[in-house]
């Protein structure tokens, strides 16, 4: 889905997550109800293409939002830097880095988890911290004229 644009304004996306993307065929194509549960094969093509290198998918899917020009905040929480539980390519630290649009829009609380393996300029010991962080990033100093 698609939200509306407005002239002027800069479209941001803020994305806080470990990285660990590990949806399991059950959370994402289940349909459960108080009385049944039913879920399609585990052959769907649908959970074969997207249940596999998860967090490999959302780097994809966010270099297609960074093509469209929005601004992409990335808040490691703790994100591990071993293999992704999905597969793929990406650790869930380097899928975090890979998701937001520069180093000046990466946050991690991770000491282990940096840019580019590296210091982190984003280096934040909380959550508020680093969301303090973004909204004043995206604030700008405006002159109010005297009246």
């Amino acid at each position: 889905a698609t939200f509306p644009h407005i002239n002027g304004t800069q479209d941001v996306m803020i994305l806080l997550s470990d990285g660990q993307a590990s949806t399991s065929y059950t959370q994402m194509y289940c349909v459960v109800s108080a009385t049944v549960k039913t879920c399609p094969s585990t052959s769907e093509p649908a959970w074969v293409a997207h249940g596999a290198a998860q967090c490999d998918q959302s780097v994809a899917a966010a270099a297609a939002a960074k093509a469209a020009g929005t601004w992409i905040y990335s808040v490691a929480y703790d994100a591990p830097t071993s293999a992704c539980a999905s597969g793929g390519v990406y650790t869930p630290c380097t899928e975090m880095q890979n998701i937001a649009s520069d180093a000046t829009r990466f946050f991690t609380t991770s000491a282990t988890c940096v840019w580019g393996g590296g210091s982190s300029p984003n280096l934040v010991a909380s959550l508020p911290a680093a969301l303090l962080q973004i909204a004043y990033s995206l604030n700008k100093a405006r002159l109010i004229p005297a009246t």
